[in-house]
């Protein structure tokens, strides 16, 4: 009996040195066609900057498939704790793209950009908010609120609105959400100087940004939290659901927080905590 037992681990063992071994060299036959160097002729006929370029494309595939694969988990684990750490992959080639390029001029940095796309490498043209505060312009030709409209169907209204929105939903403490929220406001008045799009109009950074915008996506995001908050959460499996509407839930269900927790910050109880809070 023992002798059988042993016999069927060794096999099961063979098996799996087996397989590590065809997928080390299934892996190594792929790296090495696509890196061409089993077509010398090809090889030869691409430029420089290609292979440099396919060089770094497929180090970053090779490190985004051993984090998707290998990688410690993290803390999140919907839908799946595979896709985290593929995002945890992306987030560390993304850190070290900016280390690289904090170490480079500007003009070399955004030469550098054309590896990615080659309509990058330009220099973009920066908006500044604050040219004509006026509200009412009488003389306008398309409108006497045309600083208003402008300002109002910007792109920036929609970033602020869903920025805040995920910050409640991250912070979860609504009088440390407005003071970040001032806070940014006073940052952008201080560094206007430096980026002409921080020069922003009174009524653009006080009215629009702050009581509109970054207040309903603060609202929004607490209301989210108390959503989640007050939920109750029952995981049974996809196939034991009773019919086609609560699978469709359950699939749904998937994508939402497996526990929720209740952050409590307590800024003012002490100097101390309110500095670790800040």
């Amino acid at each position: 009996m023992r002798a059988t037992q042993t016999v069927s681990i060794a096999m099961g063992t063979s098996q799996v040195h087996l397989q590590y071994h065809l997928n080390a060299s299934l892996r190594f036959r792929f790296r090495s066609w696509a890196s061409g160097a089993l077509d010398p002729e090809r090889s030869f006929s691409v430029d420089r900057v290609s292979s440099v370029k396919r060089g770094v494309f497929a180090m970053i595939a090779v490190f985004l498939a051993y984090s998707f694969l290998q990688a410690p988990s993290t803390v999140l684990i919907r839908p799946h704790p595979a896709i985290w750490r593929l995002v945890h992959g992306m987030a560390v080639v993304y850190l070290v793209a900016l280390t690289f390029l904090l170490f480079q001029t500007r003009d070399d940095a955004r030469q550098f950009m054309k590896y990615l796309h080659p309509d990058l490498g330009v220099e973009l043209p920066e908006r500044s908010y604050g040219t004509d505060c006026r509200i009412y312009v009488p003389d306008h030709p398309k409108s006497r609120f045309n600083n208003v409209y402008e300002i109002l169907f910007d792109e920036f209204v929609i970033a602020h609105i869903l920025g805040w929105w995920g910050k409640a939903i991250m912070i979860r403490n609504q009088p440390l959400l407005w003071v970040l929220s001032i806070g940014f406001e006073l940052m952008e008045l201080t560094f206007r100087h430096m980026l002409p799009n921080f020069n922003e109009c009174w009524w653009d950074s006080i009215v629009l940004d702050i009581l509109i915008c970054n207040w309903f996506g603060i609202w929004a995001g607490m209301k989210t939290v108390r959503y989640f908050d007050g939920r109750t959460y029952e995981w049974v499996g996809l196939s034991r659901q009773p019919n086609i509407i609560s699978k469709v839930k359950r699939t749904l269900g998937q994508f939402t927080p497996a526990q929720w927790d209740k952050d409590e910050w307590y800024p003012l109880l002490g100097p101390w905590r309110f500095i670790q809070d800040a």
